[in-house]
């Protein structure tokens, strides 16, 4: 059975766009040409094919020739771009920061992570706001007298043709060429506004230049803050199942003038079976028992040194012989050293991360989106345009 054979074919659509300056009253037309190319089993089933594919790509297309008279493009000549770039980096914003911004948002005050986070989403910020500017900036009507020459140029090259003479009245084409400008640099503001906020947790931790504690989550702590400590010692419960009753004291609490050395601590606190029947899709997984101690609210201890001592027992499934498995009991004591910086120094550093990313990222968004809307405004400003249809100018299929 042999294989069909296809016809490739392309075709050209042309026509004339009919324009009427809002400036000047002038009125021009420009020559729109596209062309596609489409398969199809028969030559004529592909050339009507590309046909139609030029057409609808024609009634698509935004003809860019200023008006002979006066020398201004058309306010849907002017959005065609502007609106198709502001779309499109609104939604790469919003697919990329969005995500990013959540993900970062509830990591550690002052690791690593949550910094590398932080910086991604202020780059994708930045990267956005900088298209959003550069395209606010660009203005296609700056320099009339250019465009003059430029719509001169294309009548003598056949690409243009004056209609109606307009009369130019440089006030009128001021307030064309000026339609939004106010809305836009606000919003360009807001997006650089944006960029500087969803930096805000990284620059607010280093200017303090806090103390890291490398063992302890968060890194950075102050007084009132609850900070995770982790035990050396492993264990190796069934599934990771495990909960533990933990106590924690001050261990230099003379040094540092505290009368209660007791601090309040939780743990894990997994719940399981007394008794497990041996199933052997069930793994025994290394856990590191942890707890959570919260710090004395004495301000006196920002930027002092604190050292922890932490009691904990273990209760979890252990394996016991091959077919059953039996709970075990593991006890841990542990000495930890903090350099403690400003009273709640985890809370406040996490809360300005978090909040300057929301916004941030909120302002960066919303300043796209209004940007695409002010553009696709001053799109439906233009009056109407009539299209004449010119030729239709077919390439013979390739064999």
């Amino acid at each position: 059975m042999t294989a069909r054979k296809a016809y490739t074919a392309t075709m050209t659509a042309a026509c004339w766009r009919e324009h009427m300056c809002g400036a000047c009253g002038g009125a021009f037309r420009a020559l729109l040409e596209t062309s596609a190319t489409s398969d199809y089993a028969t030559p004529s089933e592909a050339r009507l094919a590309a046909l139609e594919a030029a057409e609808k790509l024609l009634a698509d297309t935004v003809a860019m020739q200023p008006c002979p008279s006066c020398g201004l493009y058309q306010p849907d000549m002017v959005a065609q771009a502007p609106m198709r770039r502001h779309r499109k980096w609104t939604t790469i914003a919003a697919i990329a920061i969005v995500p990013l911004a959540l993900i970062a948002g509830p990591q550690s005050a002052g690791s690593i992570m949550a910094d590398i986070l932080t910086i991604a989403v202020t780059i994708f910020c930045a990267a956005a706001a900088f298209v959003h500017i550069r395209t606010v900036l660009h203005n296609p009507n700056r320099d009339l007298a250019a465009n003059r020459a430029a719509a001169t140029g294309a009548i003598g090259a056949g690409w243009m043709e004056m209609l109606v003479p307009g009369i130019p009245n440089p006030a009128t084409a001021k307030q064309w060429r000026s339609r939004y400008r106010t809305s836009r640099l606000l919003a360009c503001a807001a997006s650089i506004l944006g960029a500087l906020l969803t930096s805000a947790g990284v620059l607010f931790v280093h200017a303090h230049n806090w103390p890291v504690n490398e063992h302890a989550d968060p890194v950075i702590a102050g007084p009132g803050d609850d900070v995770k400590l982790t035990m050396v010692e492993t264990i190796t419960p069934l599934e990771g199942l495990w909960r533990a009753t933990a106590k924690a004291q001050v261990a230099n609490a003379g040094e540092l003038g505290l009368a209660d050395t007791a601090l309040q601590t939780t743990s894990n606190l997994d719940v399981w079976h007394e008794s497990i029947s041996r199933d052997f899709s069930l793994i025994a997984r290394e856990v590191q028992p942890w707890a959570i101690v919260t710090l004395p609210a004495t301000e006196m201890l920002a930027g002092r040194r604190i050292w922890i001592q932490v009691d904990l027992a273990a209760h979890y499934p252990d394996a016991s012989g091959s077919v059953s498995f039996h709970n075990a009991d593991t006890t841990f004591s542990d000495t930890y050293v903090l350099q403690l910086a400003a009273p709640h120094a985890a809370r406040d550093s996490v809360l300005i991360r978090a909040g300057g990313l929301a916004l941030g990222s909120a302002l960066v968004i919303a300043a796209g989106y209004l940007l695409h809307r002010l553009a696709l405004r001053e799109s439906n400003l233009a009056l109407p345009t009539r299209t004449i249809s010119l030729h239709d100018n077919p390439i013979q299929p390739e064999e």
